[in-house]
C-alpha cells in the first residue's frame, strides 16, 4: 500500500483549488461546514429526483493520476446557468455536462499548479462518469467535500506517486 502521509496536503490543495475556481470562475461561494456538506453529499442521491453527475480528468506527467468530481444534478444545472449566463430551464443536458467537465478541468489544473508547479502535465479531455463509479475508482484518493448553495461538490484526486508538496503560493 502506498504511503498516504501526503493525503492531508493534497486534500488542502483540493479544497483551496476548488474554492478558488468556484469563486473566481463560476461566481459561487463555498458555504458552511465541510462535515455537514459531506453528510449532504452522502444523502444527495436519495433527495434529488435527477440524481448526480460526475466528471473525471486524467492527467499524465510526473506523477500521473486523475481528478474526479461529483455533485447533484440540480447544483450542476445552477453552476452551468451561472457560468454560461443562461436560464436553467434553457440548458441542455450536454451544456450541463460540458460545464461540469470544464469545472473538473479547471480544478485539476489548479491543484497540479499548486502541488507540482515545476512539473509539466498533459490533461485528457474531461469524461462524464456514472456518479457511483466516481466514488469507487480510486479508493486511496484524497477527497474533499465543499458545501455550495444547492448541494455539495465532492472532489477526489489520485496520483501514482505522492505529490511533492504545496508551492509557496499554496502554503500561505
Amino acid at each position: 500500500m502506498p504511503d498516504l502521509v501526503w493525503r492531508p496536503a493534497l486534500r488542502k490543495a483540493l479544497r483551496d483549488a476548488a474554492t478558488e475556481v468556484l469563486e473566481k470562475m463560476f461566481f459561487i461561494r463555498v458555504l458552511g461546514d465541510p462535515l455537514a456538506a459531506a453528510e449532504l453529499a452522502r444523502r444527495a442521491p436519495a433527495s434529488s429526483s435527477e440524481g448526480e453527475i460526475a466528471a473525471r480528468v486524467t492527467f499524465h506527467g510526473e506523477p500521473s493520476g486523475a481528478l474526479s468530481l461529483r455533485l447533484n444534478y440540480r447544483a450542476a444545472r445552477a453552476i452551468a446557468a451561472d457560468f454560461l449566463g443562461e436560464e436553467e430551464p434553457e440548458l441542455s443536458k450536454q451544456q450541463v455536462e460540458e460545464v461540469v467537465g470544464e469545472l473538473a478541468n479547471m480544478v485539476c489544473g489548479a491543484v497540479l499548479s499548486n502541488v507540482e508547479s515545476a512539473a509539466s502535465f498533459r490533461l485528457d479531455q474531461p469524461a462524464m462518469l456514472d456518479a457511483g463509479a466516481a466514488d469507487n475508482r480510486e479508493p486511496e484518493a484524497a477527497t474533499h467535500v465543499l458545501p455550495i448553495g444547492s448541494g455539495a461538490l465532492t472532489v477526489k484526486m489520485w496520483m501514482e506517486a505522492p505529490a511533492c508538496g504545496p508551492t509557496e503560493k499554496s502554503a500561505s
